[in-house]
């Protein structure tokens, strides 16, 4: 006979559970086998499958229907950065999205992910035309960031805008020597950009590991270093507690 669980056990499982986390994530973050967390979860309703993908509630808020949550989970609000892409990125930083796969058929095909989403939700962009970012933040995937352009203007753009304006969408010095850095497709990136954005990164991920209580060698053998890992440690972290 199986031990039934303690009853604040089982009354977090039932509160991650209506919060969309899936058995798997639930029995991580309360040490509990996956398949007793999936009874508790049957019996009361709110059964949900090992692969149901994890969406943030930040995200949740502005998730659309027309987009599954597997493309959701991939994506992190941030007021600095939009809604950026957290996923497998293009060399060029676009934001790389599976679609097309089959139930037993190795077809899937990668497509850009502010692509998916600005046709999904706006319609596609004109023929001849291909979408470029407002925000200059090529892993973005809001469209209300997105504005479909001939090739020979995102270029443009993408290259001079910086040095037209003296600073970078969000304000760095674009006139120093060494602050942008040239791109394969002739376009430039913010130094001091990507510089921020690699600390808040190291700073997730140290906030993360700070949430398991793990050395940074038994995080990254356990976790990895992915931004979507290190986010779903700190939400089930935070649930918990």
């Amino acid at each position: 006979m199986v031990k039934p669980l303690a009853p604040t056990v089982v009354e977090q499982i039932l509160k991650l559970g209506r919060q969309g986390m899936h058995a798997k994530a639930i029995g991580r973050a309360l040490g509990v086998s996956h398949t007793a967390v999936s009874r508790y979860l049957r019996r009361n309703g709110i059964a949900l499958s090992y692969g149901q993908h994890f969406v943030s509630p930040e995200t949740r808020a502005i998730a659309d229907e027309k987009l599954p949550d597997r493309f959701w989970s991939k994506v992190r609000v941030s007021e600095s950065w939009g809604w950026e892409w957290t996923a497998t990125r293009h060399p060029f930083g676009y934001g790389q999205y599976a679609v097309g796969g089959r139930p037993g058929a190795n077809d899937w095909r990668m497509r850009f992910a502010h692509v998916v989403a600005y046709q999904a939700l706006v319609g596609g962009a004109p023929d001849g035309l291909e979408l470029d970012h407002l925000c200059r933040n090529p892993s973005c995937v809001n469209p209300a960031h997105l504005e479909p352009v001939t090739h020979a203007e995102n270029v443009r753009r993408g290259s001079a805008a910086p040095l037209r304006r003296g600073a970078c969408a969000r304000g760095h010095d674009a006139t120093a020597p060494g602050s942008l850095r040239s791109r394969r497709d002739g376009s430039s990136t913010c130094v001091a950009c990507e510089r921020q954005a690699h600390a808040e990164f190291e700073a997730l991920i140290r906030r993360a590991q700070t949430a398991t209580g793990l050395s940074q060698a038994a995080y990254r053998a356990v976790h990895g270093r992915s931004r979507a890992a290190a986010q779903r440690v700190i939400a089930e972290s935070e649930a918990v507690a």
